[in-house]
């Protein structure tokens, strides 16, 4: 299947699963997860502030997305250190569907416990579950830190953006 049928027929993954990371780092994924990642994927600290799972080809759109503002455009440079510069992989998952976070994000995100992986569209979220009932109970300010330094790279990326470009 070559990519423009693929965006088409698996672009988007919704549905939520149970999960947990075992002593040696690695996070089993549901059948329906591996599939939809079977051509690869990355670990990044997303926009909420939690691990986020990108599907190759949806990581490139963000990535192509970043690298097309101009590379002395703050924001670009602020989102491209803070949520780009998180990124690992490409990663595949193994013969028995699990995969083994990055120490550098197992020590940037929180992963204890029981975890929720949520498939959000492009990417799937991985949530501690007491970190899920926290964003739940509270989504206006969940993390706002995070998200306010996010929200602020994006508006700065747009605003430098040069006349008359397409971002």
């Amino acid at each position: 299947m070559d990519r423009t049928e693929m965006e088409t027929d698996f672009q988007h993954h919704f549905g939520t699963d149970d999960s947990a990371v075992d002593g040696k780092g690695r996070l089993p994924l549901s059948k329906k997860k591996r599939e939809w990642l079977a051509d690869g994927f990355r670990f990044m600290k997303g926009d909420l502030g939690v691990l986020t799972i990108y599907p190759e080809w949806s990581f490139q759109k963000k990535k192509n997305w970043v690298m097309s503002f101009d590379e002395h455009n703050e924001g670009r440079q602020l989102y491209q250190s803070m949520v780009l510069g998180s990124a690992e992989g490409p990663f595949v998952a193994d013969g028995e569907g699990r995969v083994v976070i990055p120490s550098s994000l197992r020590r940037d995100v929180p992963l204890e416990g029981a975890l929720i992986l949520r498939g959000v569209g492009e990417y799937i979220e991985v949530w501690p579950l007491t970190e899920y009932e926290k964003w739940k109970t509270d989504r206006e300010n969940y993390n706002r830190a995070w998200r306010d330094s996010v929200r602020e790279s994006i508006r700065m990326m747009k605003a430098d953006a040069l006349p008359g470009s397409s971002n």
